[in-house]
């Protein structure tokens, strides 16, 4: 839709790779997430459930194709939509009214080690921001401000509704339950993250992390063990719902980005469609594998897919929507916000600098600014700047 706007199939071919190369990073984030929280539930071994998982998701659309994606969406949305509901009803009405929730969420910050990563990166308590400037207020103020909600215009959920949408009414209605539902999941998890540090507390004397086993186990932990069973086995499916409509929005996006935008044949694109899918999955759950036990690896992989195409098409999105339409300014304003992104991910960021090239340029307290800040400064520069100096007639 934005290399059409801008007469330009060069972006929207920039588009296409960086999506198919960023996606297996957010199937990543979506299988480990569900694979911990099977195993938590069910006892099945880690990498047993991961490709169990994604071989029912791959059937799903091997057989349905976007009208299986559709209706797949359909019941999931209603579930996580009641499954959300329910968290939300239980952590506002019970969990935060129980007595001394806020002492103890306060005191839970005594059971971090005083040398704990939480305390280097400027961390003071967990009803406080950290200190300001440091590395953890860089931290969280670039992911929650910018990555999240700028990112949510990647979402594959809605990216396959964007292709779907008739006409303006509709493209309206898409884009109204496109804020709900993410909205509503985002506020309910972080209520349901503050009552976990309290409950726990209080219960076990240790933090939800510690007592989990890391941040990957926080939301299984929770769910099973802050909420009554027949609460925590409608969470699961829950749980479920969502990571499968995401993953099964992922896979239909990667087929038809390869077959429709990359690859321009004759030839049966669905056999196409079909190798590309088999090809991410198997690339996924490699990396899926590898990638387990790192720390924080489901928030780490969720924002590096929505920081490097969210700040490359920020600009790009605003721009449409104030009528530009110079495909040159839009272009030089893409390459560099990517460009700006990736070489911030590679070689500056403080964990996937380490992890994909091993150098880091050290530039104190940025190390910690997320990708996206920099590619939306670079990319917006560009944009205003060219359309400034070269105005549209």
């Amino acid at each position: 839709m934005i290399g059409k706007h801008y007469n330009s199939p060069m972006i929207s071919k920039l588009l296409a790779i960086i999506t198919v190369g960023l996606i297996p990073f957010y199937c990543v984030a979506v299988l480990i997430g569900v694979g911990k929280f099977i195993t938590a539930f069910t006892g099945i071994d880690f990498t047993l459930a991961v490709v169990g998982f994604s071989v029912v998701v791959f059937a799903t659309i091997a057989y349905g194709g976007m009208n299986a994606v559709l209706k797949n969406d359909m019941v999931q949305g209603i579930i996580v939509i009641v499954g959300s509901l329910i968290v939300l009803a239980i952590t506002v009405f019970s969990h935060m009214q129980a007595p001394g929730f806020w002492e103890h969420l306060a005191s839970a910050w005594t059971a971090v080690p005083e040398g704990d990563a939480l305390h280097k990166l400027g961390f003071t308590s967990f009803t406080t921001w950290p200190e300001f400037w440091s590395r953890g207020w860089l931290m969280i103020i670039t992911l929650l401000v910018f990555t999240i909600p700028v990112g949510l215009i990647t979402l594959p959920q809605l990216q396959t509704r964007w292709m779907l949408a008739k006409d303006e009414d509709s493209f309206k209605t898409i884009a109204r339950w496109g804020i709900i539902i993410p909205g509503l999941a985002i506020v309910t998890f972080m209520l349901a993250a503050i009552s976990a540090n309290s409950y726990t507390f209080s219960t076990e004397g240790v933090t939800v992390a510690q007592a989990a086993g890391g941040t990957a186990g926080i939301v299984p932990y929770w769910i099973k063990t802050g909420f009554p069973a027949w609460v925590s086995s409608a969470l699961f499916v829950t749980i479920l719902a969502a990571a499968f409509t995401t993953l099964n929005s992922l896979m239909h996006l990667l087929s038809t980005t390869i077959s429709n935008d990359i690859i321009s044949t004759e030839r049966p694109k669905l056999k196409i469609a079909y190798a590309s899918m088999i090809a991410v999955i198997l690339l996924a759950l490699w990396m899926t594998v590898q990638f387990n036990g790192q720390m924080a690896i489901i928030a780490r992989a969720t924002a590096l897919y929505f920081g490097i195409i969210g700040a490359a098409m920020l600009p790009l999105v605003i721009g449409f929507a104030r009528g530009l339409t110079n495909g040159r300014h839009a272009l030089a304003s893409f390459i560099g916000g990517a460009t700006t992104s990736i070489i911030w991910v590679l070689f500056v960021h403080f964990k996937e600098s380490k992890l994909f090239t091993g150098i880091t340029y050290d530039l104190g307290v940025y190390n910690f600014v997320e990708p996206i800040v920099p590619g939306l400064i670079v990319s917006s520069i560009i944009l205003i700047a060219a359309t400034k100096l070269r105005p549209q007639k």
